[in-house]
């Protein structure tokens, strides 16, 4: 990274450098931001998508001996999980 502002400098006297480290400082932002979006995401799917996964097996467990309350238990399921992914998003997905 610092090659952009060197060679901005080099080519381009001030205007360059500060051109590259302009550059530089964005290629920086965009890696902390996107590394950022993946820890949301990995937050997410560890607190609210495997539980969720886990507790459809179950249900899909309890479907043959019971249809009607897995059934009830599907759609309460879904809004609970409906509901945090909601709030996950309300807040920015950085809370989950």
């Amino acid at each position: 990274m610092i090659s952009l502002v060197g060679a901005g400098a080099a080519g381009g006297g001030p205007v360059g450098a500060a051109v590259g480290a302009g550059l530089t400082g964005a290629m920086m932002a965009g890696k902390h931001f996107a590394r950022q979006g993946a820890r949301a995401a990995t937050k997410f799917v560890d607190n609210f998508e495997d539980p969720f996964g886990d507790r459809l097996d179950q249900i899909a467990q309890r479907a043959q001996s019971d249809p009607q309350g897995a059934l009830q238990e599907l759609q309460q399921a879904w809004s609970e999980f409906e509901g945090q992914a909601k709030s996950a998003i309300a807040q920015g997905g950085n809370k989950a």
